[in-house]
């Protein structure tokens, strides 16, 4: 009988084995990327809903207040004219006047109060004042993240991979463009404004626009993902140009060594001999 040989032994049975795993980490990565696919997809769908749904809730607001007016409007005429006839008296239609006005005041008010401090991006949240260090702010002031992501809303941004970036035509980070300053300075949720955020603020949309490499006093570092100081970046690189300048003066020095005459290297050599001595 011929000796049977272990299944890991045989060569032709591992490299099935390595064939058969290969074929596998292929559809494992082709599933992954499926599934950034998938989740930039669900994503982009969840915006646009709540893009229409939002668009769908103000526009229901408006049309209400419009009804409103319109049938408070025709509560008012269809007196008047009972009136003028003489089918009901004047002093019981001022008293009408007053208590349907005090009633749709009423309505408005509960709808303005419904609607009031409404998110600029999402019509069903609200946005409420408060600092996160002393307790509740009276004073109706924003924090500097509130004030950033009014300068760049999310509507002007794009989903891509599951990445929010700045711009459709921008490939910076959203929250690294806009809050890499007050992050490192922790006052994003505070109304101390950082250096960076206060360039960013003084110069969208005055000098520049959301996604702007080149922002007044600091430039976009894409590679770091962070903001640099262009006196910074300038000092550096006239420090680079000494350096360099100093390498080719160095290079062209040893080469015009190299272009001198045969029977000056030995003079050259024996002096420097003769120094070492």
């Amino acid at each position: 009988m011929a000796e049977k040989i272990p299944i890991f032994n045989d060569p032709v049975q591992l490299q099935v084995r390595e064939h058969v795993l290969k074929l596998e980490k292929n559809e494992i990565n082709q599933s992954k990327k499926h599934i950034q696919h998938l989740n930039s997809d669900i994503n982009t769908i969840r915006r646009q809903i709540e893009i229409i749904e939002d668009q769908s809730l103000r526009q229901n607001n408006g049309l209400f207040l419009l009804k409103l007016s319109i049938t408070y409007l025709s509560l008012i005429l269809i007196p008047i004219l009972l009136a003028m006839k003489n089918i009901i008296a004047w002093t019981f239609l001022k008293i009408y006047w007053i208590g349907l006005s005090v009633l749709v005041g009423i309505i408005v008010y509960f709808n303005l109060r419904s609607v009031w401090k409404r998110n600029y991006n999402r019509f069903s949240l609200r946005n409420f004042d408060a600092d996160i260090e002393g307790g509740a702010s009276g004073k109706g002031t924003k924090t500097v993240r509130q004030l950033l992501e009014e300068k760049c809303p999310l509507s002007i941004s794009e989903t891509r991979n599951g990445t929010i970036f700045i711009n459709p035509t921008n490939s910076a980070v959203r929250d690294d463009y806009l809050f890499s300053g007050c992050n490192s300075s922790n006052s994003c949720n505070t109304e101390r404004v950082d250096p960076i955020s206060k360039n960013i603020l003084d110069n969208i949309p005055k000098n520049c626009h959301c996604g702007c490499w080149d922002l007044g006093d600091y430039l976009w570092d894409n590679t770091n993902r962070r903001w640099n100081k262009k006196q910074v970046i300038e000092k550096f690189t006239n420090q680079t140009d000494i350096q360099n300048n100093f390498v080719e003066l160095q290079t062209q020095n040893m080469t015009d060594n190299d272009k001198k005459p045969e029977h000056f290297k030995p003079v050259e050599s024996s002096l420097a001999f003769r120094n070492r001595l």
